[in-house]
């Protein structure tokens, strides 16, 4: 929905072949540890049975990201609207295609494709509801998501981070008009297109 937040599902589509190495050394060495070196194989053969090391390779995942958080330049949330689900569909998408890549690698890419829509410093976490359906987001996501919203022509508003009654109905409509669930809310489906 939000041509800046899709840019990170798209892209990882598109540029995983070019993701860097984040080097520790001077050389370029750094160390992989546990699920990192797992194959991209095991990966996906651990995820169709759902088992408990799939859950331990997803966690790797999301320490990855949120140790790149924390010494990232500028960068606050490398995926500040994404859920785990959502990255560990994008890991999987990843893999299926490349089963001989380790997991790691995978991460990294992942962290490239992403690093177009991060969130470059903090920003307020806002609920918003709609109906019985809450969201948690940030307010400089809803943000961006109403700017896309205004250049799509559904949003006669301004974007300013607020959800009220006229952001939610311009979240049905972007939602009717895409044959998603209608819910009115920035939510993971709506914000992926």
């Amino acid at each position: 929905m939000v041509r800046q937040c899709v840019i990170g599902g798209v892209i990882f589509g598109a540029s995983l072949l070019a993701a860097p190495v984040f080097a520790a050394s001077d050389d370029g060495e750094y160390a992989i540890k546990d699920a990192g070196l797992v194959s991209c194989k095991r990966y996906s053969e651990e995820k169709a049975k759902a088992s408990k090391r799939y859950f331990q390779f997803v966690g790797w995942v999301t320490g990855y990201l949120s140790a790149y958080d924390r010494y990232a330049k500028d960068t606050a949330d490398i995926a500040p609207w994404q859920s785990t689900d959502l990255l560990a569909a994008l890991i999987a998408s990843y893999c299926k295609r490349n089963p001989d890549e380790r997991l790691a690698i995978a991460t990294e890419k992942l962290i490239v494709s992403l690093n177009p829509t991060r969130l470059r410093s903090g920003s307020k976490r806002i609920k918003v509801t709609a109906g019985d359906k809450t969201v948690v987001i940030y307010e400089a996501v809803l943000r961006r998501a109403q700017q896309m919203l205004i250049e799509r022509g559904n949003y006669a508003g301004i974007a300013d981070g607020k959800f009220g009654a006229t952001t939610r109905k311009a979240f049905e409509n972007f939602q009717k008009e895409n044959k998603l669930d209608v819910t009115g809310l920035p939510d993971q489906r709506t914000l992926l297109l």
